[in-house]
């Protein structure tokens, strides 16, 4: 079976995550890259985006489940991306996400990434 992704590349939101103390109350940038792959199918003749996945619903999942509170952990907000995703886009058959603090600290880049399934 062909594949194709849509991808979101560096993309920054103001969240409140994180288990230390300044990050408890204070808001900081993640910054957050995907992949998603999906069946191919030619949409050559049809230009219509009621025919395929509107990456905005991609975008605007990935923002509705990092603001929507408090969240300790990357962990946790890897699998809340990828359980909305999976449970409301069936058509995205795998994903890739990568979630970065880059004011976590001074000296280093933090982050996760998870291949799914």
């Amino acid at each position: 079976m062909a594949t194709k992704t849509i991808y979101i590349s560096d993309l920054k939101i103001n969240t409140n995550i994180g288990i230390l103390d300044y990050e408890i109350n204070k808001s900081q940038i993640i910054i957050i890259n995907a992949k998603f792959n999906l069946e191919y199918v030619n949409t050559t003749n049809i230009d219509d985006i009621e025919c395929v996945l509107d990456y905005r619903k991609l975008r605007n999942i990935i923002i509705e489940e990092s603001t929507d509170t408090h969240i300790n952990l990357i962990e946790t907000l890897i699998n809340r991306i990828i359980n909305k995703i999976t449970t409301n886009l069936p058509e995205v058959l795998s994903l890739q996400i990568k979630i970065e603090k880059p004011m976590a600290f001074s000296d280093c880049l933090i982050g996760m990434e998870v291949f799914y399934p």
